[in-house]
């Protein structure tokens, strides 16, 4: 499916980005990290009491799951946690946006006006992504992401919220702090923080309006057919010969 064709080249894009030689930019907090409410740390729970259960849900593992809304927003759980998100991807006009207002449709100058330079930008098949890196989740260690916008003809195609799992995802979530992120042989490293640090509070989720949690249901509802109005009738005779007589109004 096509939104599942999204979903692999943001991960390549983001993925990359955590191989970037430097981090400079000021990071999103993660807990503005969203799209229709949902993002990387959310709960499943949370995502259904908003959504109701998704149109179909696979398991990629054990501990993972992908679940599908229609044919524009799609969302999977950790790996190691089959309870919290990992990733949104909305890849429709669905009224899905971000807590900034940013959503699929719009004009590519958005993303730069509600989120000044991107991290990174890179191009996969003549689609150009921005990536957003976003602040360390403590309720995702070990991962890496942020947001990656896909643009093409100068429109907003998909909004990708996550994070992507990576043997140094402490080290490049250091980098996104503060440390210096470089690439030797292929793998990110980062200046190492030796001083002790408080646990990060549990992330708290922006809420959504009730109006934007009914956006999936109504976006995929099937569509009503109207039907003409019946304007003939059926008489039976005495005789059992059955004729139809034209309505007139």
């Amino acid at each position: 499916m096509k939104f599942q064709q999204i979903l692999k080249k943001v991960c390549i894009l983001v993925t990359g980005a955590v191989m970037s030689a430097s981090v400079c930019l000021a990071a999103i907090p993660y807990d503005q990290v969203l799209v229709g409410g949902i993002g990387p740390g959310s709960a499943v729970s949370y995502m259904k009491s908003l959504y109701g259960q998704p149109d179909s849900t696979n398991f990629d593992t054990p501990t993972q799951a992908t679940y599908t809304y229609g044919n524009s927003f799609i969302v999977t759980s950790n790996p190691s946690d089959v309870s919290t998100v990992f990733t949104v991807l909305s890849s429709g006009h669905n009224g899905l946006n971000t807590p900034a207002g940013v959503g699929v449709g719009m004009d590519e100058a958005v993303i730069t006006e509600k989120y000044g330079p991107c991290e990174r930008k890179g191009e996969v098949n003549g689609v150009t992504y921005y990536h957003y890196a976003m602040e360390p989740n403590p309720s995702l260690p070990n991962a890496f992401g942020g947001y990656s916008f896909g643009v093409e003809n100068g429109k907003i195609i998909s909004i990708w919220a996550g994070v992507v799992a990576d043997d140094n995802g402490a080290a490049a979530a250091a980098a996104v702090a503060g440390g210096t992120a470089t690439t030797v042989d292929g793998t990110a490293q980062a200046s190492q923080n030796t001083s002790t640090q408080e646990p990060a509070p549990t992330p708290v989720v922006a809420p959504v309006s009730p109006a934007d949690a009914k956006t999936i249901a109504e976006h995929n509802a099937p569509e009503q057919k109207e039907t003409a109005p019946d304007t003939t009738s059926k008489v039976t005779t005495d005789n059992g010969t059955t004729v139809t007589i034209e309505k007139t109004e």
